[in-house]
């Protein structure tokens, strides 16, 4: 089997991941490697620390069929966003497996890549919804807080990524804005932030009606786009492979 320079670079990167912590004293430990200073943000936590919260969660995952084939994809859409901040190993992955709440959820951290749950893809029209999804989940990784919480948890013996995730209105509200503003500056119609949230859980992400609101208003704020992005052809290439259940 043959694989591309991304999947080649995806597989060294998580096996270097596990290796080192494995090194010390195993995945499920705390890292022992010194930190002299105050972290005040995820990049500047050392690797081998914001690989833990992956390693935890990839174990209890499965990866979806043509898992590589598709993750390269949405690796592509995110990184078209975020192309000034994404890390040259960055990974998305598709996995199979649901949360321990059983519900679909999508996880990204810019520094390091993320996972997303294919029965969020199948709910999916068009590639402004994904990079809509994609950037709203990476902007929540981005808040004060959001980070604050990563850097705690990550020196904890026994790692909780729910805890990590426990998002909190203003953070929603901080993430959309600027969630929008990375997918109206790279082509995408940014219509498809509205459709996102109506097929979230109103408990997955709280105040839905006040946040389709605040998109409302952050849309006619911007000026039309000239053709903007709906689907392109890659679109059409990789969605039957996380249409079929």
């Amino acid at each position: 089997m043959r694989f591309s320079r991304p999947h080649l670079l995806a597989f060294i990167s998580l096996f270097a991941f596990c290796a080192s912590s494995l090194m010390i004293s195993g995945c499920a430990s705390a890292p022992r490697a010194a930190v002299t200073a105050p972290i005040n943000s995820i990049s500047e936590l050392p690797a081998i620390y914001r690989s833990r919260i992956f390693l935890e969660l990839g174990r209890s995952l499965s990866f979806a069929p043509n898992s590589f084939r598709v993750s390269t994809y949405l690796t592509q859409v995110l990184s078209r966003m975020y192309w000034d901040i994404a890390s040259r190993n960055f990974f998305v992955q598709l996995v199979d497996s649901p949360s321990v709440s059983n519900e679909p959820f999508i996880w990204i951290v810019i520094e390091d890549g993320g996972f997303i749950d294919s029965r969020l893809l199948r709910k999916m029209e068009s590639e402004n919804e994904l990079a809509s999804l994609l950037a709203f989940a990476t902007e929540r990784s981005l808040t004060a807080g959001y980070q604050l919480r990563f850097i705690q948890e990550i020196f904890r013996p026994d790692i909780d990524w729910y805890r990590v995730r426990s998002y909190i209105e203003d953070e929603d509200e901080e993430a959309i804005r600027k969630a929008i503003d990375r997918v109206y500056l790279s082509g995408y119609d940014v219509r498809g932030m509205l459709r996102v949230l109506d097929w979230i859980p109103e408990k997955n992400l709280g105040r839905n009606d006040h946040l389709r609101e605040i998109v409302r208003k952050k849309i006619a704020s911007l000026a039309p786009l000239v053709n903007p992005v709906i689907r392109t052809p890659d679109y059409y290439i990789y969605a039957k492979d996380w249409m079929t259940p």
